[in-house]
């Protein structure tokens, strides 16, 4: 079940790397894309966005469970795995690095107008913001004097 999940996150995610640049089909050219994703106008999504001979390449793997992917301007790709408590970095280059751990098993996150990472945090029942130089702040924890529960998503 797990990597099944995971399989579908990843695709998530580069699907949403297509959606974050749609001036740009994806193309690729290992593993011939067959899924077919239909909308309520019966179109299909998928082969909307992206090349008609393009094909997915999983380009990373091993992970638990995948969410809260978020391009960023810098030219690379953000995203938290939750039950490993971990942000990681996917370069251009194709290489996973740590960009944060712990994460407070981070699944929502998004930036703020000056590219900083803000990150629905479970465990930490909070939202916080990455600074540039890596200290983590929190945003909000409280909501009229209570607990946040478990924040989670950003601008759905």
């Amino acid at each position: 079940m797990t990597i099944k999940i995971a399989t579908i996150s990843l695709l998530l995610i580069v699907l949403s790397l297509a959606v974050s640049n749609p001036s740009q089909k994806l193309r690729g050219n290992l593993t011939k894309l067959t899924a077919q994703t239909e909308n309520k106008e019966k179109k299909n999504a998928v082969q909307d966005i992206l090349d008609d001979s393009a094909k997915l390449e999983k380009v990373a793997g091993n992970f638990q469970f995948i969410e809260g992917p978020i391009w960023h301007p810098d030219g690379f790709l953000l995203f938290s795995d939750i039950p490993a408590n971990i942000i990681y970095k996917l370069a251009s280059n194709q290489q996973v690095e740590i960009f944060r751990t712990p994460s407070g098993k981070a699944n929502g996150n998004t930036l703020d107008k000056e590219n900083r990472l803000l990150t629905g945090e479970h465990e930490n029942r909070r939202v916080s913001r990455t600074e540039k130089d890596g200290k983590v702040i929190t945003l909000a924890d409280k909501y009229e004097g209570k607990r946040l529960n478990s924040p989670e998503r950003f601008g759905c």
